[in-house]
């Protein structure tokens, strides 16, 4: 068996193009919801300057705190109100001003369709049940500092599960004293409050995109390209006889991203169109070799334009791949002096998404996952990923104008119904919202989660307990993701023993604090850190310690793409100690 490499993309990977960390995400939730001034709420324009304050890497164009202001009103934030009737008369504001705002760029909208959509989003989205369990529960920890948001968004999730309703505090202090300052949140609240926190994310990263630096976005297609031409075995596929062997269509190379953001997704589809196309020319008279990704299960997709629109495309999958270079190597087996049927032969690289992406919905009646894809994804600038976003229950006045231009038909017919998140599920035509996307808080295998969802649970299970080599880039190794994870500490358990010496390539964020070499031993890094009282890298060590053993750990405080023009791409991926 081939020794396997897995590499982890981190939301760290992407700060050097200006998209916001985990960290810097958690932090704009607490600001946007205003958590922290509940005695004296302060108004949304108020919030998104200190969040531009505190956080470089999110500021706001004039339409984006717009559309925050728009969305938080509609969803009975108040906008400093202390009481529920200012509230609603200011989501009563908020809907009269967004529904002309809609009228003015989207000629022939249903109004009272797009009324009835907006009127009870708050129900869907439950901004007050959030904002009140995150101070409820902060209160209880008794600091800030002792509880976080994926603390808070675990116990939501469990509540959930176990049917339990949560007894929180009332956020409007001026309505303290009539519901004796007690707000339950049952299930159905609970689920609004996970809901409210994708879509607040959601917003967050759609307009991440709209301002992100594309000056550096050359290394990182180039990273990217460089494993797949090089490194993914793409070019030893020449063999139609043995091409059928799953060593052979799958690289020993895969990715992981817990990330929702659509970036490693992009950027891998992308270059595997360029190799691709390289691959077609160059293949003359042989065989014409091809590489593309599969995310562990066959998502139907949705083109958004082209000539694809309406009807269902399909990402590769194992099965695909078999049955394409069996069908070549029994061309090439009948002995045929003229034409074969076929000269194809497929490539596969794994990207598993456990934690799912923004533009991937799971149909509430078929169960089925999709992609929200454009038509041709080797053809758009990468600043156009954030069109993608355009299916909004709220639609920002950027997202009305892009779609008003009539790129995006599809989309435009929803938004003319007066629904502009439904889309058309492309395998049992049922319709599909935002709230039904896929984009889970924890990789908690849920037992009411669509079995085409856990399938990639249990495939990246399977290639991570094979794995020999892990190459964290971004990745801070979280508790709850992997070190934490019972399920693959049992996927890990193999007959063979293999994978119990892995090897693990950790990445940090760029710092001169430990040196300017590129590599270092982690007993090195970890007495450093402890001069210089350097908690967050020590814990970082600490989980790290759990899986690994400390001679098969090196650790480069370069960065991304700062390792890339460090050292050569093979001593990244191949290391020998």
């Amino acid at each position: 068996m081939k020794n396997k490499t897995l590499i982890i993309i981190g939301a760290g990977m992407s700060v050097n193009l200006g998209m916001p960390t985990t960290q810097d995400i958690n932090r704009a939730i607490d600001l946007l919801l205003d958590v922290d001034n509940k005695k004296a709420p302060t108004t949304i324009d108020m919030r998104l300057t200190k969040i531009a304050d505190e956080i470089h890497r999110l500021k706001f164009t004039k339409e984006a705190r717009k559309d925050f202001i728009t969305t938080l009103s509609i969803l009975l934030d108040g906008d400093g109100a202390k009481d529920i009737k200012t509230s609603y008369d200011t989501k009563r504001k908020a809907l009269d001003d967004y529904k002309k705002l809609f009228k003015r760029h989207i000629s022939g909208v249903k109004i009272p369709s797009l009324e009835h959509h907006l009127e009870y989003l708050h129900q869907t989205y439950d901004l007050l049940s959030l904002k009140s369990i995150i101070y409820s529960l902060k209160q209880t920890a008794g600091s800030d500092s002792e509880v976080d948001i994926v603390d808070i968004l675990t116990t939501i999730q469990h509540a959930i599960a176990g049917n339990v309703s949560i007894p929180t505090k009332e956020i409007f202090p001026d309505e303290a004293k009539a519901t004796k300052n007690i707000y339950y949140c049952d299930r159905k609240r609970l689920v609004g409050a996970l809901n409210i926190y994708k879509l607040l994310v959601y917003k967050l990263f759609k307009h991440s995109l709209r301002n992100i630096k594309t000056s550096d976005i050359g290394k990182y297609e180039k990273f990217y390209h460089e494993i797949a031409e090089q490194f993914s075995g793409v070019g030893k596929l020449i063999n139609p006889k043995t091409a059928v062997q799953r060593q052979e269509y799958l690289s020993s190379i895969a990715y992981i991203t817990y990330n929702w953001d659509p970036i490693a997704p992009f950027l891998t589809m992308k270059v595997n169109q360029k190799i691709n196309r390289s691959l077609s020319s160059s293949s003359k008279k042989g065989v014409c070799r091809k590489i593309y990704i599969d995310f562990g299960v066959p998502f139907a997709g949705i083109k958004l334009s082209g000539d694809h629109v309406g009807m269902a495309v399909y990402s590769f999958s194992e099965d695909a791949a078999f049955h394409i270079n069996e069908f070549t190597r029994n061309s090439y087996a009948a002995g045929s002096k003229g034409d074969k049927k076929s000269k194809l032969l497929v490539k596969l690289m794994k990207l598993f998404v456990p934690h799912g992406l923004f533009n991937v919905r799971v149909c509430p009646r078929c169960q089925n996952g999709f992609l929200i894809i454009p038509e041709n994804i080797g053809k758009i600038d990468f600043k156009q990923i954030a069109n993608l976003f355009t299916p909004d229950p709220i639609p920002s006045q950027d997202d009305l104008k892009f779609i008003s231009g009539g790129t995006y038909n599809h989309v435009l017919s929803n938004y003319k119904k007066g629904l502009p998140d439904e889309l058309t599920c492309p395998s049992c035509e049922h319709p599909v919202y935002f709230d039904n996307s896929f984009m889970e808080i924890q990789s908690i295998l849920k037992q009411d989660k669509p079995a085409s969802i856990n399938k990639i649970h249990f495939d990246y299970g399977d290639f991570f307990s094979q794995a020999d080599h892990i190459i964290s880039i971004g990745y801070s190794f979280p508790k709850d993701d992997i070190v934490n994870s019972v399920f693959l500490k049992t996927m890990k358990i193999r007959m063979d023993e293999k994978g119990t010496d892995c090897k693990l390539t950790y990445i940090g964020s760029p710092t001169t604090k430990y040196g300017t070499e590129p590599w270092y031993k982690l007993k090195d890094v970890r007495k450093l850190a402890v001069k210089l009282a350097d908690d967050k890298t020590l814990q970082t060590i600490e989980m790290i310690l759990k899986l690994f053993k400390e001679d098969n750990v090196r650790l480069s405080f370069k960065g991304f793409p700062g390792i890339a023009d460090s050292v050569k791409m093979k001593d990244i991926l191949n290391w020998e100690k």
